[in-house]
């Protein structure tokens, strides 16, 4: 008789442990960590921004335009559960300011900003291939109109009361999976009133991307309005560009349009000599010995037959974000005119690593007609200059789990050859007199870059 009680404990027992264990599955929440760094309003995203957010799993709607708020640090909502189906990706469009009547197929700048730009600065995102995570699912917002900063020399005696930004359509198609914006065909164009950031001195707006005649009108305390055209004006999306404006002491407007704007992505320069566009004199001719590419100037010099960079590119892509894609020297901006930027090899190809082996030119982050040279390039050249042809900007060694390590004595230039197991070349310099050609894996460094003329 003892031996089946104690069978019959065990198993009352077994039933009552296996009750109290059951395993129960939990659906993570959506969480989103934002990647950008700037915006029109000034900086970060601040507490309480909602974006919108829309979620697609296996080409179908799982969520559309849901609103998530930021904490200081990510984006959620309550409620907002991952589908069970872990092995499911999903694709995720997100974009901010939130509209509440559904994701923005159209969006309207403000045409008066005197309050702040950060209504207007539409911001979207896109990441596909996404698997649901208990970890926050980082996404990288950009720009998707353009911002001008308008810089005033103020000669005429007079006080500025209000600056106005004309011709350009105020309405944008949206597109988040492609992260473009169009202006609207049957919405006219319109004045706006910019947003001013020191009185008499510095106005900022925000527009839609798109070419046309941009009109710039500047009150003064007296009523009087002065204008001025930059015919045919091309600005793009997530890019910026620096209006300068000089009220002359006759009260007339002298207009040039170039420059840039920290943490927003230059676009380019375009002049005006104050006639409306005419230059009355003919055009002048380009200095043969320097390229301008995205508002910075570079030397350039023909060694052997072929034409070089003589200075380290400067040129920030649109979405690249520092100390992530692209570095300063030493981690320090002031020596970026000097020096240049530090890349990596994804960054400097443009985000598209070329297959082993193949000596297709590869243009990269290079102006138009321009490409990163061959590693057999690099070092013809280097063999063939004095070594003050090179800044010696140093270069960053990365090692996974520990933080990057700058190298001020030696000086990496990216080559567009590529090995096999993931292998770049690059053209190494050490000290006055050693040179050589190192063979890096393609995410453990950031070097310069010299781009050479097709």
């Amino acid at each position: 008789m003892k031996y089946p009680f104690v069978l019959l404990l065990f198993s009352l027992l077994s039933m009552g442990c296996s009750d109290s264990t059951e395993e129960t599955f939990e659906i993570p929440e959506i969480r989103i960590v934002p990647r950008i760094e700037s915006r029109a309003a000034g900086g970060i995203f601040e507490y309480q921004d909602v974006i919108g957010l829309s979620v697609l799993k296996n080409g179908e709607s799982y969520f559309e335009n849901q609103p998530l708020m930021f904490d200081g640090s990510l984006f959620s909502a309550v409620g907002m559960l991952w589908y069970a189906d872990m092995e499911s990706e999903a694709t995720l469009a997100a974009y901010y300011p939130y509209q509440p009547s559904s994701q923005p197929f159209r969006f309207s700048i403000s045409t008066d900003q005197r309050n702040g730009c950060g209504p207007s600065d539409l911001l979207g995102a896109l990441l596909p291939g996404v698997l649901p995570s208990f970890k926050p699912i980082e996404m990288i917002f950009y720009h998707l109109f353009a911002e001008l900063d308008i810089l005033i020399d103020n000669q005429s005696g007079k006080s500025i009361t209000e600056v106005v930004i004309g011709g350009f359509v105020p309405t944008a198609e949206i597109d988040l999976k492609t992260l473009s914006a169009v202006p609207v065909s049957d919405v006219p164009a319109s004045d706006v009133i910019a947003y001013c950031v020191a009185p008499g001195e510095q106005y900022q707006v925000v527009l839609v991307p798109q070419q046309a005649d941009l009109a710039v009108g500047v009150r003064t305390d007296d009523g009087e309005m002065q204008t001025q055209v930059i015919p045919e004006t091309s600005i793009a999306y997530g890019e910026t560009y620096k209006l300068r404006i000089t009220l002359t002491p006759d009260a007339q407007l002298d207009l040039a349009l170039a420059g840039d704007i920290v943490d927003w992505e230059y676009a380019g320069a375009i002049d005006d000599n104050g006639d409306g566009g005419e230059t009355g004199g003919g055009e002048e001719e380009p200095d043969p010995n320097v390229l301008t590419y995205a508002g910075e100037t570079y030397r350039i010099e023909v060694v052997d037959g072929k034409t070089w960079m003589a200075e380290n590119l400067r040129y920030v892509p649109a979405g690249a974000t520092l100390k992530r894609d692209y570095w300063y020297p030493d981690s320090k901006e002031e020596k970026v005119a000097e020096l240049g930027l530090l890349y990596t090899y994804r960054t400097a190809v443009g985000g598209t690593i070329p297959a082993p082996n193949d000596a297709a030119p590869v243009q990269g982050i290079c102006p138009n007609g321009w490409r990163i040279p061959t590693s057999a390039e690099l070092w013809e050249l280097a063999a063939a200059v004095p070594r003050n042809f090179f800044d010696n900007s140093g270069y960053y060694r990365f090692s996974e789990g520990s933080s990057p390590l700058y190298f001020p004595a030696r000086s990496f230039l990216i080559s567009s050859t590529v090995l096999t197991s993931g292998r770049v070349h690059y053209l190494r310099l050490d000290g006055e007199t050693s040179m050589s050609i190192a063979s890096l894996i393609d995410n453990r460094a950031a070097a310069s870059l010299r781009c050479i003329k097709d």
